[in-house]
């Protein structure tokens, strides 16, 4: 065992260095000095109240030192004596007294690294405090200081969740970015943080208001299903343009690749053009009702005449390689 340090099985046995350095003070300080040592090796901070020290381990340090166990908190330090003996404990293991720059940073790093975590638990974010406060070496505050400075880092959490949010919102609703940019940030480095588990439920929330209002509602559903369908004719469409294998590459070279995909683009816009021309001239006659009939009768139309004009393009195609 390394001179202080202590045990993780039993915080109140004193070390030999320990046991000399109690040993080497006054006979009626002695035991005072072992809690004090025993407590803060522990703990990282003095006892705030004699209601925390163990009396089991109160009676193990009496053993040690050979004198009589303590009656009604007698053992316990004040006053000048016991300022003396903290400031000479702190020395021992290399930490000292929180200034206000200590707590400003200790606010900072709750509100940062803490604060979500807990989900606004002040007893959770006080442990945390005074853990981080060990690694630092840095006697926390008193009880009330430390409480403090959690809350102030939770008002502080929830002001740049509050903030955060409404700018997130605003630009999804003003389209100056997309869900899947903003949701990016978040998942880089921690998908636990609170906007991003906000935009989480709030898009359950949204699916399951959509789920709701799709199977009420049967103009939904078949407007869904129409869409649907016009998806699938497209990909039909790539099928039947992208030809050899139903548009798998026969080819491992890049470059033709590259030609496979420009000249299936190409057409798609040929096919975009040739609807364009026809929609006009239809938009160009007189305006009147259309009935649905006739909407399924442009559709099959648009259709046909995209087959045409991609036929046309491959008898060109056909005529200038017989040429050359």
């Amino acid at each position: 065992m390394t001179d202080g340090v202590g045990t993780a099985d039993d915080p109140w046995t004193l070390t030999p260095s320990d046991h000399a350095l109690v040993m080497s003070k006054r006979g009626e300080t002695r035991l005072g000095f072992a809690i004090l040592l025993s407590f803060f090796r522990d703990r990282g901070r003095f006892p705030r109240e004699e209601s925390e020290v163990d009396p089991q381990g109160i009676a193990t340090l009496s053993r040690q030192l050979n004198v009589p166990a303590p009656v009604d908190g007698e053992a316990f330090l004040a006053g000048r004596t016991a300022e003396r003996i903290r400031s000479e404990i702190r020395v021992r293991f290399g930490f000292r007294e929180a200034p206000v720059a200590d707590a400003d940073a200790l606010t900072e790093w709750l509100r940062d690294h803490v604060a979500a975590e807990a989900g606004g638990e002040i007893a959770a974010m006080v442990e945390r405090a005074e853990a981080h406060c060990r690694e630092l070496s840095i006697e926390p505050p008193s009880a009330d200081r430390v409480e403090r400075v959690a809350r102030t880092a939770l008002r502080a959490h929830e002001e740049r969740f509050h903030d955060q949010m409404i700018k997130y919102t605003m630009a999804l609703r003003l389209g100056t970015a997309e869900t899947e940019a903003i949701l990016r940030r978040f998942t880089k480095h921690n998908v636990q943080h609170p906007s991003y588990k906000a935009f989480a439920e709030l898009g359950k929330a949204i699916k399951t208001i959509f789920l709701c209002q799709y199977l009420h509602s049967k103009e939904l559903h078949r407007e869904i299903h129409e869409g649907l369908n016009v998806v699938e004719q497209w990909n039909g469409a790539t099928d039947f343009v992208f030809f050899a294998r139903r548009g798998e590459m026969a080819s491992n070279r890049r470059e033709d690749h590259e030609i496979s995909m420009l000249s299936l683009h190409l057409i798609q816009n040929c096919m975009v053009y040739v609807n364009t021309l026809m929609i006009q001239k239809l938009l160009a006659q007189p305006v009147r009702k259309i009935a649905s009939e006739e909407m399924s009768d442009a559709r099959r139309l648009f259709w046909n005449s995209a087959q045409s004009a991609i036929a046309e393009i491959f008898a060109c195609v056909k005529t200038n390689d017989a040429n050359i």
